[in-house]
Formats: C-alpha cells, sequence, structure tokens
C-alpha cells in the first residue's frame, strides 16, 4: 500500500519532468550529500542560494516568491508567510513521507493541518562557554550578559535580533517575546556594552568564531556548538537555570514556484528516514523523522548538545511570532550597522 501511494503522488506531483529545484535556505546548511543523492534519484538538480539572516530570507522572498520552488524559514514565519499569500499549500498529509513524521511534530500550532509546511530540524539556541577560560559554574546566562573578569573582553553575539533579544529578556526575567519599549529598551542596554565588531558572527562563520580564540563565551545554535566542540574539546554547551530557545524550521514551497512538482518530491524525499538522517549528520542537528536515528552517527546521538538532560525543562513551539521578531530586528539592526562603521 504504501508503495502504491507513493507511485500515486509521485504521478500527481509530476505532470512534466523537472531538471532543477531552486533552494532558498541558510549558508551552510544543507548536506552537499543530500543534494547529490536526490540527483541521482530524480535527476533534479537543487540550486542553493544561500542566506545569513532571517532579515535576508525575507527580503529575497518578498522581493520575488517566484525565485524560489523550495524555502527554509523558521516556524514563526509560517503563520504570517500564508497570511500575505507567499506559500503554495503543500497539503503534506498526501505524501507518503508524511507517516514517517514524529508524532510531536505534526499538526504543530503554527500549520495545525501541515497545509503550507512540513518540519525539517528543530535545536536549542543557548550559550557556548571555553572551559580553558572559564573553569566555574556553567549554567546561568548570566557568563554571557553579566560576564566574569576571565570573560569580559571575550563576549560573542550571533548577527541576529531574535538570539541575542530573547536571552537578554530572560536575563533580565522578562517575557522573551514581547513588544514592550521599556523591555527592548532594557534588554538592549544590557547587550550594547559587551558587543565588539570582531565577535558578531553569522550562520556562516559561527563555529570558526566560537572555536577560536577570540570569544570565550558566546550565543550558538546547539548544531554549531557540537561543531565547534569537534575543533575544539574544551568548549562546553550551557543549559542555564534561567531557560533557554527552542526552535526549529520548515521546507515550504513559495506561491508561483515555476518547479512546484519538484519542490515536493525534494520534501518527501527529506521525510524518508535514511534521508533526514544523512541531512542532521551534516548540520548536526535533530530531525523530526520517526525511525532516522538507525542511519544517524553515533556520536551525534549521544552529543550533549543535541540531548537535552532530564532535569531542563523544554516548553516546545512556544516561538515568538513573526511581527515581535520584526520588531527586534528593527532595533537591533542600527546597532550592528553603527558597530560596523
Amino acid at each position: 500500500m504504501h508503495v502504491l501511494l507513493a507511485v500515486l503522488f509521485l504521478l500527481s506531483a509530476m505532470p512534466a519532468a523537472a531538471t532543477e529545484l531552486r533552494l532558498l535556505t541558510w549558508a551552510d546548511y544543507i548536506a552537499p550529500a543530500v543534494l547529490e543523492t536526490f540527483r541521482r534519484e530524480t535527476g533534479i538538480r537543487v540550486t542553493v542560494d544561500p542566506v545569513v539572516s532571517i532579515t535576508g530570507m525575507r527580503e529575497k522572498l518578498r522581493a520575488d516568491p517566484g525565485a524560489y520552488d523550495l524555502i527554509n524559514p523558521p516556524d514563526y514565519d509560517i503563520p504570517q508567510l500564508a497570511r500575505d499569500g507567499l506559500l503554495e499549500p503543500i497539503d503534506a498529509f498526501r505524501m507518503p513521507g508524511y507517516a514517517n513524521i514524529l508524532d510531536g511534530w505534526r499538526s504543530p500550532p503554527y500549520d495545525r493541518k501541515n497545509e503550507w509546511s512540513v518540519p525539517f530540524h528543530w535545536g536549542t539556541t543557548s550559550l557556548v562557554v571555553d572551559t580553558a577560560v572559564w573553569s566555574g559554574p556553567l549554567d546561568s546566562i548570566a557568563l554571557l550578559f553579566d560576564p566574569p573578569d576571565a570573560l569580559r573582553d571575550k563576549v560573542g553575539f550571533l548577527v541576529g535580533a531574535e538570539e541575542t533579544m530573547r536571552l537578554a529578556l530572560l536575563h533580565l526575567g522578562l517575557p522573551q517575546c514581547t513588544t514592550d519599549p521599556d523591555h527592548l529598551d532594557r534588554a538592549l542596554a544590557l547587550v550594547r556594552p559587551l558587543l565588539a565588531r570582531e565577535r558578531i558572527y553569522t550562520i556562516s562563520d559561527a563555529v570558526e568564531a566560537l572555536s577560536g580564540d577570540r570569544i570565550a563565551v558566546g550565543i550558538a545554535w546547539n548544531g554549531d556548538a557540537l561543531r565547534a566542540r569537534e575543533r575544539k574539546p574544551s568548549l562546553r554547551y550551557v543549559y542555564p537555570a534561567e531557560g533557554l530557545i527552542i526552535w526549529s524550521d520548515a521546507l515550504a514551497v513559495p506561491r508561483g514556484a515555476r518547479n512546484r512538482a519538484a519542490a515536493l518530491r525534494f520534501i518527501d524525499f527529506i521525510l524518508r528516514p535514511e534521508n533526514a538522517a544523512l541531512q542532521s549528520n551534516f548540520s548536526r542537528y535533530a530531525n523530526a523523522v520517526r525511525g532516522s536515528d538507525a542511519w544517524m552517527e553515533p556520536d551525534l546521538l549521544s552529543a550533549p548538545e543535541v540531548i537535552v538532560p532530564s532535569h531542563v525543562r523544554i516548553r516546545s513551539f512556544r516561538t515568538c511570532d513573526s511581527e515581535q521578531l520584526a520588531l527586534y530586528a528593527r532595533i537591533w539592526d542600527p546597532v550592528l550597522l553603527e558597530l560596523a562603521r
């Protein structure tokens, strides 16, 4: 029955042969082996257009949605993109691979019917600390925002507004998601004195920055934290008592995609456990596909950056909405521009 469903799906999705798929995604994110395996299997070559910030992704998508066949937005952007008419419905429940999505990731709050998207990766955002520089407790966001003397001039930040502003608000005991001007002013005032141009990094150079000598404590996504530790074993990923950020991203098809059928084929391809594992082994992030752990590398399955300790409370899908985070960017981006002058 599963084979029959797969044949019917592919026949309906592929009215004409496609040879190209244009993907808008994060820099250094998609495994080359995934793209090559997909090409060998389908004859479809994937062209990747990388971005390093959510602002960059939004600008490219809104300027010309039809320029791409597949996009890789954060989960919180899916509802707004759908409301703005920038997505094509994909009705993921019709795909053969839909049955492979873990129960906790089907019908998520941001896309209850999986009408617009399927989950891709999920992870956490916290701090990385170099224990060769700091040998004290590793249990608080204060290591970043009120650093001890050993760390004071070695604090690093991601270029995106979401990570810094949300963690700063957590440190201040304020809601992670807010539009209160006083809250945001307090968060920005906390961060501003700690900023240095040479210690700001993007998704493209985060691993290099965290494993280098300039930064001894910095914000990191857990997959990048793992990749940095593989280069520099003294690094540790922190699970702060104040909390951390949990996130996920998705695969979706933009409105007017010229190769929609190829995009649907790629989505179903990545929902197969062996392909999801191939991607996770490269990115070092967990995925939402049942059975993929059978193909995942053992060190990834046991990595402290990926396996959340039992005492840490994780509240899935507690994300800010896109309007709140756009406000964070409008406050944060001018500060970085001023810093760059």
